[in-house]
């Protein structure tokens, strides 16, 4: 009985960081993603925008539209 307990929490634990590890990555991955343009851009490509769904209202999205605005006016200069 008692090891059908272990082998149910361990699946359980194991379940918690599958989940985690999924919603973590959601997160880091547009970050990562903008940091790639943002090091072509200092590079000197002023062309380089942030390609994210940016109709979201979450904080990546608003980095994401404060990046490009950004980055349409340094194109200006």
């Amino acid at each position: 009985m008692n090891y059908r307990m272990v082998l149910y929490n361990l699946g359980r634990i194991l379940l918690v960081v599958a989940a985690a590890m999924v919603i973590s990555h959601k997160f880091t991955k547009p970050i990562g993603d903008m940091v790639a343009v943002i090091r072509k851009m200092a590079d000197g490509h002023l062309e380089q925008r942030v390609d994210y769904n940016i109709r979201s209202h979450n904080e990546v999205a608003q980095l994401a539209r404060a990046y490009n605005n950004m980055a349409d006016k340094l194109e200006k200069v």
